[in-house]
């Protein structure tokens, strides 16, 4: 999935508050599932010029 983290790398460096949103959705993701490993897909989304983070999917890896 290296294009996709490089696509929201990318997005990210364009506004500093992105990688902020973006931060705060996988940390909430990490506090859940504490202890288990995930596979986190996520992609940029944008309403009325607020942006946000859609989760596309995610995998628990064993």
């Amino acid at each position: 999935h290296k294009e996709l983290s490089d696509y929201m790398s990318k997005w990210a460096e364009e506004k500093p508050s992105r990688s902020k949103i973006l931060g705060e959705a996988l940390s909430v993701l990490e506090t859940k599932f504490s202890g288990k490993t995930l596979l986190v897909e996520a992609r940029p989304h944008k309403i009325n010029d607020v942006y946000g983070v859609v989760i596309t999917r995610i995998v628990e890896v064993s």
